[in-house]
């Protein structure tokens, strides 16, 4: 045993043989230095004897020991604690172990045999080494860390086991935020995500065909041509009486006016009363097709959407690989216009229904009433309610030149107001007759209602043809309070953003 000079030993400190201290070092109460590390194992025959220490403990100069810490002597060669090392209350340092030169390791740490740790380290308390292992120079280790592997120069470690500082932070971040994000991943469990894509392959028609007749607004003779698209197409117009050929997708976001049907307009391009049309479509449950036209604006044909399912029809239907994708409505979804009263909403259902409700205060319609409860119902049912209209909206429309291709067999007119011989003799030149007279029912002659509720019903078909704006087959139930063009499109509006967001947010799953 050599003790160099300066060096003070406390109280109760015992130093055993085989041990080395140098200059200017303190060994305080309860430190013991040397000790063997290992005891008794048994032997071949059983017989329990020493395990052999011949090694020694090298103390370098300015090295500090605390109380109660213990450091063994190396089976073979030295454990060694270099020059100016701090090491605190009860530490166990255990064979063959090397502490570089002013590291400094806290209270209550364990430190396995044959570990080497670096130069100018900083050991937390209660840290615990594996054996076996090398530490870097400059290395720092919180308290209360494992560590297990070897760690690089100048690494920052926490936890058990032990990994960078600043990765232990993020997940002390993520431990707060489990309660938080087990609650968020168990409502999302619970809620099925809103787009699906269905177990129905998508349709499209399976030969063009075409229809003639004469726009409402405009007057203008049109050839309307429908013919197949690819999957994933969706619904499409196509102007070719225009240079270019261009296209306009039937796309909420295209909407510019609903004053007397719904108007898209795209660079300038429009097509007007879109809704007849694209009713036609949906209600033979079909998902893409070009829709030719040499005008801006298809032919009103009888008011209806009686004659284009009857075209679709001719044309013939068939199904495409891919399958439909169709958003599920999980909760009520509304929309109000506080300025008319009206109102429109879509509910959870298995499938896609509407029902619409007309009041319009007037005694000659009435309240009324209509609902699609399966779409295989829209050709006997909704297809051939006519588009209607006021006496008093029909002068105005007159007198401003708005319905030029309009007769008395593609709109019914609801006499609301008292009919003056200077009234009759407008509307006998408007529509080109010799004698217009009014109905007991309160419609003018020359057509006669295919159902009581039609006004009902071909608000009906409005709402669906609006509706397949959206771009996504919607599988929820649609109740329309007062529905108009206006309110139909703000409301598919506001369901195309929520479908927007829910598509960037989640990839459609399968069903």
């Amino acid at each position: 045993m050599t003790i160099d000079t300066n060096t003070v030993l406390f109280a109760g400190a015992k130093i055993y043989s085989e041990s080395i201290i140098g200059k200017n070092c303190v060994i305080n109460s309860g430190a013991i230095i040397g000790a063997d590390g290992f005891g008794f194992a048994p032997n071949a025959a059983g017989e329990y004897s020493k395990i052999p220490q011949i090694g020694n403990v090298i103390i370098e100069d300015f090295v500090d020991i605390g109380a109660a810490t213990t450091i063994d002597r190396a089976t073979l060669g030295s454990t060694i604690i270099r020059r100016g090392a701090k090491l605190d209350n009860q530490i166990q340092i255990a064979h063959n172990v090397e502490i570089g030169k002013n590291t400094v390791i806290a209270a209550q740490t364990g430190v396995a045999g044959s570990t080497k740790i670096g130069d100018n380290c900083q050991i937390g308390g209660q840290v615990g080494f594996a054996g076996h292992i090398s530490i870097g120079n400059n290395v720092k280790i919180q308290a209360q860390s494992g560590i297990g592997r070897n760690i690089k120069d100048n690494e920052i470690l926490q936890g058990s086991p032990a990994f960078s500082y600043g990765d232990w932070n993020k997940s002390y971040v993520y431990f707060k935020n489990l309660p938080k994000l087990a609650k968020t991943i168990n409502d999302l469990e619970k809620k099925e995500m809103a787009i699906v894509n269905s177990d129905i392959k998508q349709k499209t028609i399976d030969k063009e065909v075409s229809l003639k007749g004469v726009g409402l607004h405009t007057g203008n003779e049109v050839t309307l041509t429908f013919k197949p698209a690819p999957v994933n197409t969706g619904f499409a117009f196509k102007r070719i009486d225009l240079e270019g050929n261009p296209i306009i997708e039937a796309d909420v976001n295209y909407v510019t006016n609903t004053q007397r049907g719904t108007c898209l307009e795209k660079n300038g391009v429009i097509i007007q009363t879109c809704e007849h049309v694209l009713a036609a479509f949906t209600g033979p449950d079909i998902d893409n097709a070009i829709i030719e036209l040499d005008s801006a604006e298809p032919p009103i044909m009888d008011g209806s959407s009686k004659f284009f399912v009857e075209a679709i029809e001719r044309a013939g239907i068939v199904e495409q690989e891919a399958y439909r994708e169709e958003y599920v409505v999980k909760d009520v979804i509304s929309y109000t216009d506080e300025d008319t009263g009206s109102e429109i909403l879509v509910m959870p259902s298995k499938e896609y229904q509407v029902t619409t409700m007309v009041d319009f205060g007037t005694k000659v319609l009435g309240t009324q009433n209509a609902t699609l409860n399966h779409l295989s119902e829209f050709k006997e049912h909704i297809s051939d309610s006519v588009t209607f209209s006021f006496l008093h909206e029909l002068e105005s429309l007159l007198e401003h030149g708005l319905i030029k291709g309009g007769d008395l067999n593609n709109a019914i007119v609801y006499v609301d107001k008292e009919l003056s011989p200077e009234t009759m003799e407008k509307l006998k030149i408007a529509f080109g007759k010799d004698s217009i007279s009014v109905k007991p029912n309160g419609i003018l002659d020359n057509l006669t209602l295919h159902h009581p509720n039609e006004a009902a019903r071909h608000k009906l078909l409005d709402v669906i043809g609006d509706l397949a704006l959206v771009g996504t087959r919607i599988r929820g139930k649609v109740i329309a309070n007062k529905p108009g063009h206006y309110i139909n499109t703000q409301f598919a509006k506001k369901l195309s953003k929520i479908i927007k967001n829910e598509r960037r947010n989640n990839v459609p799953r399968l069903i």
